[in-house]
């Protein structure tokens, strides 16, 4: 029974198992000849194709190479060249780039004809990248923007501001093809940050999810050139909204109808931040509400400790603050103009309580290991009694004007202040037994805390009571 099995079987599918037996030697001519065919290439001599490879990647990725080691070719897992330790740079001379390992994905055919090279896709690994603040929207142009396949993981970018570092992004990773096609991950100031390029790149979305940071820039593309880009960014950080147009060219950027809102502060803006000769920011805002009680949250000792920091700014700011006419608020306006540069503040602040005008103007180093402030303060007032009332201080007198000079110094890290002059109206000048007791005073009454809360209600009446 089963030899007439096994006969009916041989005899009906013969052909089959001849066709079988005969299409393994085809499976093996093929597979010998595909692994000669990738292995072949790893006994080629790259030195003399480098320079085809080169001219290729540097005419579809910009990257213009300038020193390197040995090129190596691998067959597996998927044919491609290695170049390591590279020093090269994108398009312009300003933005060098170095790079542990390039790995560069040709076409199959490529592999021998290359008269024809032509790359399917490229990755850079361990880049460090070094350019000047001002060329970071030349940076986004050239690298991100780039429409080959490229990846680029574990790159480091650090900003300068004339050699000096002043950002540091690491641990990027990007991608224009794949799952993650035109997303941007990495860290900065050790926090997780990714950005995501929409529309053709005219739409970047930037999250910091670890301290509540959501920023979107949106580039008009009809008004934007190689010499400039025009848009407009809005965002929240934490529980503040912002939003606002925007100018940059290789200088300077253009900020215009900056519109910010918090609970505890709201203002409007515009402003100029230079990069060229040098950092510096010009600004001029229009406070609209403000918490007075973030103002003594300010840790003013921790600030002046970072000397490093204010070192580094160059800072003009036009302050203007007028209070919502319904608010029960001790000021009636105030302006305050600051200059900041390399430590060296300057500041003018004029502000009005019932009509009556106070000014001061001063100076001091915040790089000093403990900051002195000169100042020079007047009051200018029509009716004393009018101003003493808005202190909650009875004076009989009506209409007697008040012109008050003080020019004097001011330790805020110590709680020290001396009066070198003070007069008032045409007929006293303190001698100096009366600056010795205005200095006592203040020292006691005003002083006795931190520079901050120096600006209460009830220490300035208590201070008022004292001297008339």
């Amino acid at each position: 029974m089963i030899n007439r099995i096994h006969k009916i079987i041989n005899i009906k599918y013969s052909r089959i198992f001849k066709f079988i037996f005969l299409i393994r030697y085809l499976f093996l001519i093929f597979f010998t000849a595909t692994a000669l065919f990738l292995l072949i290439p790893k006994f080629f001599d790259y030195k003399k194709r480098e320079a085809i490879i080169f001219q290729y990647i540097q005419k579809n990725y910009g990257l213009e190479v300038k020193n390197h080691d040995q090129i190596k070719y691998y067959s597996f897992p998927i044919p491609h060249i290695e170049i390591n330790n590279v020093v090269s740079n994108f398009y312009p001379e300003d933005i060098n780039l170095s790079s542990r390992k390039i790995l560069i994905y040709p076409e199959l055919i490529s592999i021998y004809n290359y008269e024809n090279f032509k790359v399917k896709k490229i990755k850079l690994n361990q880049i460090k990248i070094i350019t000047e603040f001002k060329d970071i929207f030349s940076l986004y142009k050239k690298v991100f923007k780039i429409e080959k396949k490229i990846a680029l993981e574990n790159l480091s970018i650090q900003l300068n501001n004339l050699g000096k570092p002043i950002i540091h992004l690491k641990d990027i990773k990007y991608s224009n093809f794949g799952y993650n096609r035109y997303k941007l991950s990495g860290k900065i100031f050790e926090r997780n940050f990714q950005i995501k390029f929409r529309k053709n790149f005219q739409n970047v979305d930037l999250e910091i999810n670890d301290i509540g940071i959501f920023i979107s820039l949106n580039f008009l593309e009809k008004e934007n050139s190689p010499e400039k880009l025009i848009g407009s960014i809005k965002g929240k950080i934490l529980k503040s909204n912002f939003k606002s147009d925007f100018t940059y060219n290789y200088d300077f950027i253009n900020i215009e109808n900056l519109f910010f809102r918090d609970k505890n502060l709201s203002l409007d803006g515009t402003g100029i931040v230079y990069f060229n000769p040098y950092f510096k920011i010009d600004f001029s805002s229009s406070i609209k509400n403000i918490n007075t009680k973030l103002i003594k949250k300010l840790k003013l000792n921790e600030f002046l400790y970072t000397k490093n920091i204010i070192r580094k700014i160059n800072f003009n700011n036009n302050l203007i603050f007028k209070p919502n006419k319904f608010d029960l608020n001790l000021l009636e306006n105030l302006n305050l103009e600051t200059n900041l540069n390399y430590g060296r503040l300057v500041f003018k602040k004029q502000f009005t309580i019932a009509t009556s005008i106070f000014s001061c103007n001063g100076d001091t180093n915040l790089l000093d290991e403990f900051p002195i402030i000169n100042f020079y303060c007047t009051i200018k007032s029509k009716d004393k009694k009018k101003l003493l009332k808005k202190f909650k201080i009875n004076y009989k007198n009506n209409k007697e004007p008040l012109e008050l000079k003080i020019i004097g110094n001011l330790n805020i890290l110590n709680n020290k202040i001396n009066f070198s002059s003070v007069k008032m109206n045409k007929n006293y000048s303190a001698s100096n037994e009366d600056l010795k007791y205005f200095k006592k005073i203040f020292e006691n009454i005003v002083f006795d805390q931190d520079f901050i809360n120096i600006f209460s209600m009830l220490k300035i009446r208590k201070l008022i009571l004292e001297i008339i």
